[in-house]
């Protein structure tokens, strides 16, 4: 007894506690590390691609200044070659516009303004030169005039950018408008490389490294003999808008930041001490609940001082061995109750009693019942006498199957009063209905008994359980039925919607006498049919469905109380009742409707004006005599519904449904002019353009659909 008290007193855990700290703090080192470097890392990458997008915005924002002054140069006369050709003072007014033109830019640089045929240019410091000058002040050598010859006589869309001696060109094509005809201009804007280098500079805050720009996969500005790309291991990228310039860079090593790197390592260090103080802390702590849990057990559990032990994890050890052959007679006795429970909530699963809204019976029930896909199998006695003995041996045999089946699984039910055995078959896959029906027939089959066997459809969702078993029960009558008298002529109702759908016809048109006479009609075919309970629930539900659908298809809201009783009709008899409230809740409310709808006549102005807005002589003269009305009562009406005046509302009328019909961009705008109901194409772009702010075809090119 001194021996295992010593051993009982020692401390077990320690060693391992201190292993494991080392394993840790060697590990955290590690990540910490490398997490270090890769934060490091990471900032400095999100620093650098900032950079590039502020240079990229630098560029965006040239690019589109440059399209708003050649927009600009395009429309306004003072740029257009019959205008400023007509007298030198108009030359005159071109170049001191153009000298102030270039203030918005975002790079600094000379432009020129060269016109299709020219040999002069136009400078944007007021002066006009030849192109000769030009090239001969710059010392160009042939190819790159040659460059810029050819350039300068291309049309094109767009902004080209050359790079050409230690200068970029941005160039732009712009259509003018000649004494005679049309011709083409081209607006150029260049920046020195030093100016440019100087601003990427200015806007990103330094970049250090290699970089380039690329237009169109080609290089028009690099820093370095070797531009960088992006194919290149540590290249970050950025490119403008709609990918027309792409920068690249390559920058200089990352920076690790050693002045902070001793610091880091004495709380590191700090952090490792605090491991192996907790280590030691928690090597006692966890020592402390397991003595104090078998000096605390040590008298409860049976056996305990017959028993010699080398320490105290072998004493709660055996202490663990007696509580588990406790619990094992627990769970037999917690097993029968579940095998219950299973019964129990198969039978509410059957009556349709059962919740599957909440989450935990969800998953009770998905435990209890697996599979993706259910149905039910009702096997029947016939009239003679049997013992209950019987229809359990049969129930056993039938849970036996689980066994041998593979992604099948079946839950019996045997109601012995009933003479009746339930099985609820579930199965992984939809195709496996036949060889899961086979197996349970077989099992069936194999009794010799005169059984009846009938067969619900196959349902994804438990809930359904209960419609497969009527339909099971439904068939094992059917099949009674038809072995008693085979010869006896088929009576059973082919059930089509169409009657249904008369019924519904009648009912929107009001006619309340003829509905009911023909849902009483409907009635009694089916109580002379036999239909079956099933089926009448099923025609009872697309009833309430299209009498629904026929209430919002003509805006009238039903009474709650009447839908009501026609959902919880449950026979022939408070069906035809509910069905005689609720058509005549209808009825009622068409009619106040039609009547209220009929004396509107400031609702039929509006409507009259919807219908015929695209006829020419529309005017409010006529809309009055159409209607039997005045001018003023007309004028008034429209005033009072829309808000507007009769010309702005036929105008708003005529104009949405012009860009309905440029929606569908196969119509030309003179085709829509003449279908919304104009007569003058021109009068229509005006009208058109006050109401949009563009012309119509403008207005098409900037939907989103014709940009794609």
């Amino acid at each position: 007894m001194k021996d295992n008290f010593k051993m009982r007193k020692g401390n077990p855990y320690l060693l391992y506690y201190f292993s494991f700290a080392i394993v840790c703090c060697v590990t955290l080192s590690v990540i910490f590390l490398f997490i270090n470097y890769q934060n490091v890392k990471r900032t400095e990458d999100n620093y650098n691609q900032e950079k590039l997008k502020l240079v990229c915005e630098m560029l965006d924002a040239h690019l589109e200044s440059q399209r708003g002054i050649t927009y600009l140069i395009s429309k306004w006369k003072e740029y257009q070659p019959y205008y400023f050709r007509q007298n030198k003072y108009y030359e005159l007014e071109l170049l001191e516009d153009f000298e102030a033109r270039d203030a918005s830019l975002a790079l600094e640089g000379m432009a020129f303004l060269h016109y299709e045929g020219d040999e002069v240019i136009f400078r944007n410091d007021g002066r006009s030169q030849s192109l000769k000058q030009y090239f001969n002040f710059n010392e160009y050598n042939e190819a790159e005039c040659e460059v810029i010859a050819t350039a300068l006589q291309e049309v094109w869309k767009g902004i080209r950018v050359y790079s050409i001696a230690d200068s970029l060109y941005f160039m732009s094509s712009i259509k003018v408008t000649e004494s005679i005809g049309n011709s083409n201009a081209v607006y150029c804007f260049v920046v020195q490389q030093d100016d440019l280098e100087e601003r990427i500079q200015v806007v990103s805050g330094g970049l250090k490294g290699n970089y380039a720009i690329y237009v169109d996969d080609q290089v028009v500005y690099s820093n370095s003999e070797n531009p960088c790309s992006v194919t290149r291991a540590g290249v970050i990228s950025a490119a403008t808008q709609n990918d027309q310039m792409q920068i690249c860079w390559l920058p200089e090593g990352i920076m690790f930041p050693g002045h902070m790197l001793p610091l880091q390592i004495l709380l590191l260090l700090s952090v490792l001490l605090m491991i192996f103080v907790f280590a030691s802390y928690f090597a006692w702590k966890s020592f402390l609940p397991i003595k104090g849990m078998a000096e605390k057990y040590r008298e409860s559990v049976s056996g305990m001082d017959e028993q010699e032990y080398k320490n105290i994890l072998e004493e709660l050890n055996y202490m663990m061995d007696a509580v588990l052959k406790s619990n094992m007679e627990i769970n037999e006795q917690l097993a029968q109750k579940q095998i219950l429970l299973k019964k129990q909530i198969l039978r509410m699963i059957l009556n349709g009693n059962y919740s599957f809204d909440t989450t935990s019976n969800a998953n009770h029930t998905r435990i209890l019942f697996p599979g993706s896909y259910f149905f039910v199998m009702s096997i029947l006695l016939g009239e003679e006498t049997v013992e209950q003995d019987f229809l359990y041996t049969l129930a056993e045999q039938l849970e036996l199957l689980n066994d041998f089946l593979q992604e099948k699984h079946v839950a019996v039910l045997c109601e012995a009063p009933q003479k009746a055995v339930y099985v609820l078959c579930s199965m992984d896959e939809e195709e496996q209905y036949e060889e899961l029906k086979e197996n349970v027939q077989e099992v069936v089959d194999s009794f010799e008994r005169n059984l009846r066997v009938g067969c619900g459809k196959v349902y994804s969702d438990l809930s359904k359980g209960s419609a497969s078993y009527l339909e099971s029960l439904d068939n094992v009558h059917k099949y009674a039925a038809a072995q008693k008298s085979p010869q006896t002529e088929n009576t059973e109702l082919i059930y089509s919607k169409s009657d249904i759908y008369r019924i519904c016809s009648e009912m929107a048109l009001g006619n309340e006498e003829g509905v009911i006479r023909a849902i009483n009609s409907y009635v009694e075919r089916l109580r002379s049919s036999n239909v079956s309970l099933l089926m009448q629930q099923y025609i009872f539900s697309n009833f309430i469905s299209e009498v629904s659908k026929t209430a919002f298809d003509n805006q009238i809201e039903l009474e709650q109380s009447s839908v009501s009783l026609l959902v919880s009709a449950r026979n022939l008899n408070s069906f035809l009742e509910a069905a005689g409230v609720l058509v005549h809740d209808f009825c009622t409310k068409l009619k106040d409707k039609q009547e209220q709808i009929a004396h509107d006549e400031a609702y039929q102005v509006c409507a009259y004006m919807r219908q015929h807005f695209a006829d020419y002589d529309l005017s409010m003269e006529k809309v009055a005599a159409d209607l039997g009305t005045t001018t003023a009562f007309v004028r008034k009406a429209v005033k009072e519904k829309t808000g507007n005046s009769y010309k702005d509302f036929l105008i708003y009328l005529r104009i949405e449904y012009a860009k309905e019909l440029l929606e569908k961009g196969k119509l030309t705008v003179a085709e829509v002019c003449e279908r919304v109901g104009y007569g003058n194409i021109s009068y229509f772009i005006k009208v058109f353009r006050e109401t949009t702010g563009m012309t119509p075809a403008v207005w098409r090119e900037q939907q989103p659909w014709a940009q794609e």
